[in-house]
């Protein structure tokens, strides 16, 4: 009876977890958390809030944390000894750029250059829980205990009265002021837009019922977003409808206590004990019906329906959401699946070789023998002709009859993983581990590719070939000219699949995610190698390889990518790219590991630093904002910098965000460092820091004239 109780258990909680992940694939946001693992102090984010400088601070009852997108810098009591406490609740800036900070012991202070200045609130009088800014620039605060402060000319007053009934409102998360000077009204189980008190707009009836409202604030377009304490997060659109987002779809928690909304718009939601949850629009799906796993080929018939491939099972056929399996072979291990032009389907597997699908059933192809067991790439010629490539080497389809290439014919004694065709009619052959071949008027012949391990082959609609291999990048040739593009320059070393869109993009799919890079910039850089390649990820988990096709393009324009979670789909002309300049700011500077003389609570450095000639090194420490690449993306921001004066040309450092430099001669340098985003936008005014190196006692001006003197 235990054992069966037990059995049962494991089965509810796997049908939960099942039914979680089919919630969050149904979602049309994405949710990307970050815990303790990642650098946050705390797991409940209880204060948030974006200054203007475009960081986002974040309170919580380790301390307080100011947060670039990559990382977080932490403020407390022991490293920041002038804070009230390291209870942070409440956080606020003012017209003024002052960063107000209310702590749970009841302290209250202002951030303002990296200076902090303390107010004593409490007396008994509660914590800092809201606050509003007036048209005269007047500050009204309210406490958990309904007691008003006011703050004008740099003076802090307890007043009575004032702007209660408002700002208790504000308070209580019943009130929410607008950009378009209106406000929210959430009271009476109404939602309401009000201006002067009168009615403008009505909502219905609040969808969380009773439950507590925690938090609130506003998107980039003026819409409400709604925090509870229980039921998730509440978003509404412009037509009055709201979409909620909780835990099936993808909150690390329901419990939420804070909220804000950023300047390249998304939704930040703190949670308590969950960590800080970053929301966005989905732009990428996964086809409904299909089930998750390790997608490996996908090939769309006419009908519009799409022959799909997983690991260990066989075959799918998808149209309209409904899906029909065919088993292949005694194990179903399928690899590559195409229709060819006669709408006839193939379909590879590792230890079965070929089968062709015929009278409802895949049958196996007994001709294709001479191959290997082993299908690696299925494709299909301008002429019609059907290419098999297998381990033992490559078939060729051309109606009744199949012929064969071996290394009789000139083909490497190696696998053929990959295949691609010119507009002159020269197929390439992809091998792994003899580099790459082309068949051309019936004679195989070896290329001088500079790489061995081909994975993926592909002829682009401008006649480039581009070739993906398995550990050393991606390989490029044109005129007859190779460039090499790996990890080094920004890219992948590995490449499990290629596919171009109509916007001048190159897709690639990778262990480390799902990549986008301009074909321009790879050419750009191909020809100079001071250019930047841009390059975008967009999905950081592992895409598949090993088959050919794999990524495939259907007839309404979409893109349907394997991964080792199942397929997803997007379409690309829907991809709106970042067009934000990433801000720049110089942190800290450290001469001989010293910190120099500038509060840690001040993000920018004020722009000199001097160095005296004992000095050894300078240490100089910078980043760039954003929020919107995905989380752990590869070199989503990248720098370059130069130190003019003793650079002759700014040099390229990835993703690196600090800079050494050893026993500068004396003189006057300018350090400047410039950023660009995850869509190759660049920052080029960027951030910079004068230094001036003195000159050792014997070659300063005064030093040298008396020793004329003396000589003369």
């Amino acid at each position: 009876m235990k054992r069966r109780i037990q059995f049962f258990l494991i089965c509810l909680a796997a049908a939960l977890f099942l039914g979680q992940r089919a919630a969050a694939a149904e979602s049309p946001y994405v949710v990307e958390v970050w815990n303790t693992d990642d650098g946050l102090r705390q797991s409940s984010v209880i204060a948030m809030t974006q200054t203007r400088d475009g960081y986002l601070w974040l309170g919580t009852l380790n301390g307080l944390l100011r947060f670039d997108g990559n990382s977080f810098t932490p403020f407390n009591i022991n490293n920041t000894p002038e804070l009230p406490g390291n209870g942070i609740v409440f956080l606020f800036e003012d017209s003024r750029t002052n960063l107000w900070v209310g702590t749970d012991n009841g302290g209250l202070c202002l951030i303002h250059d990296g200076n902090l200045k303390k107010f004593d609130v409490s007396s008994g009088r509660g914590k800092i829980t809201a606050a509003v800014e007036d048209g005269a620039g007047t500050l009204w605060f309210a406490t958990d205990d309904y007691d008003y402060f006011s703050w004008q000319s740099n003076v802090l007053e307890h007043v009575s009265g004032v702007l209660r009934d408002s700002l208790t409102d504000v308070a209580l998360h019943g009130r929410l002021p607008s950009r378009d000077g209106s406000y929210w009204y959430l009271r009476a189980g109404l939602v309401e837009k009000r201006r002067d008190d009168l009615r403008i707009g009505s909502y219905g009836a609040v969808p969380w019922g009773s439950t507590v409202v925690t938090a609130v604030c506003e998107d980039g377009e003026g819409n409400l977003v709604v925090g509870t304490r229980g039921a998730g997060v509440f978003w509404y659109d412009k037509t009055g409808h709201f979409q909620r987002i909780t835990k099936a779809e993808g909150l690390s928690e329901d419990y939420i206590l804070s909220l804000c909304f950023d300047s390249e718009k998304n939704l930040w939601v703190g949670t308590d004990g969950g960590g800080l949850d970053r929301v966005k629009r989905k732009y990428f799906s996964m086809p409904d019906g299909l089930a998750d796993g390790v997608a490996l080929s996908a090939a769309e018939d006419g009908r519009g329906g799409m022959w799909t491939t997983f690991n260990f099972r066989g075959v799918d056929y998808w149209l309209t959401n409904l899906v029909q399996h065919y088993g292949i072979g005694t194990e179903s291990l399928a690899g590559p699946v195409l229709v060819d032009g006669r709408q006839q389907i193939w379909a590879g597997t590792s230890h079965e070789g070929l089968f062709h699908f015929e009278s409802g059933k895949f049958n196996p192809v007994p001709e294709t023998d001479k191959i290997g067991s082993k299908v690696y790439a299925l494709f299909q010629g301008r002429d019609g002709t059907v290419w098999v490539g297998g381990r033992a080497g490559l078939g060729r389809f051309n109606g009744p009859v199949w012929s064969f290439y071996s290394t009789v014919d000139g083909l490497p004694p190696n696998a053929v993983r990959a295949l691609a065709e010119d507009d002159q009619g020269t197929l390439w052959i992809g091998t792994d581990g003899g580099g790459v071949y082309l068949l051309h008027d019936g004679k195989i012949s070896p290329t001088n590719a500079p790489v061995k391990d081909i994975s993926c082959l592909l002829v682009d609609r401008d006649g480039v070939l581009w070739a993906g291999t398995k550990a050393h990048g991606l390989a490029r040739r044109q005129n007859g000219n190779w460039a090499i593009f790996t990890e080094d320059d920004g890219l992948v070393n590995d490449v499990g699949y290629l596919i171009e869109d109509d916007l001048g993009n190159l897709w690639i799919g990778s262990y480390e995610g799902l990549l986008r890079a301009g074909k321009k910039s790879l050419a750009d850089f191909a020809v100079d190698h001071s250019r930047k390649i841009s390059c975008r990820t967009f999905l950081t988990h592992e895409c598949s390889a090993g088959t050919q096709p794999a990524a495939v393009r259907t007839h309404d324009g979409k893109f349907w990518f394997p991964t080792t979670e199942g397929f997803v789909s997007v379409n690309p002309a829907e991809l709106r790219p970042n067009t934000n300049l990433p801000p720049v700011v110089i942190e800290s500077v450290l001469v001989d590991g010293v910190r120099q003389n500038i509060s840690p609570l001040s993000p920018a450095w004020p722009g000199a630093v001097m160095l005296t000639p004992e000095n050894e090194q300078l240490e100089i420490h910078f980043t760039a904002l954003n929020f919107s690449a995905p989380k752990r993306a590869k070199l989503a921001v990248q720098f370059r910098y130069q130190l003019e004066g003793n650079d002759k040309k700014p040099k390229d450092i990835g993703d690196t965000r600090v800079a050494y430099f050893s026993k500068l001669p004396p003189g006057n340098y300018t350090f400047r460092v410039t950023a660009c985003n995850e869509d190759g936008v660049w920052n080029e005014t960027g951030a910079s820091l004068a230094i001036t190196v003195e000159p050792p006692f014997w070659r300063t001006p005064g030093f040298i004239i008396l020793g004329a003197l003396l000589l003369l």
